[in-house]
């Protein structure tokens, strides 16, 4: 049986309207019940997927090597698309 711990603290943040919309649009297709419950989920899996570590950092590194790729794999395109003479 899983045991709920009282949540006694709160945490305020200020959002744009955008923000708002967007998070507010977010939760509710999420499927949880409420705004904090989606945000809670969300910044707690945040910190367990240890975001505060650096994973951001080698995860913006990886997508640059990604987005070189690609750059690599256009320009090899344009060039076999030239005409021959």
């Amino acid at each position: 049986m899983k045991t709920h711990r009282p949540r006694e603290r709160n945490l305020v943040f200020r959002l744009s309207q955008e923000e708002y919309d967007s998070i507010l649009a977010a939760q509710t297709q999420s499927g949880k019940r409420s705004l904090s419950e989606f945000i809670r989920v969300a910044v707690m899996g945040a910190i367990a997927a240890g975001l505060d570590d650096g994973a951001t950092t080698a995860r913006v590194h990886a997508l640059e090597l990604r987005v070189r790729h690609l750059e690599t794999s256009v320009l090899n395109l344009e060039d076999a698309a030239k005409p021959r003479s």
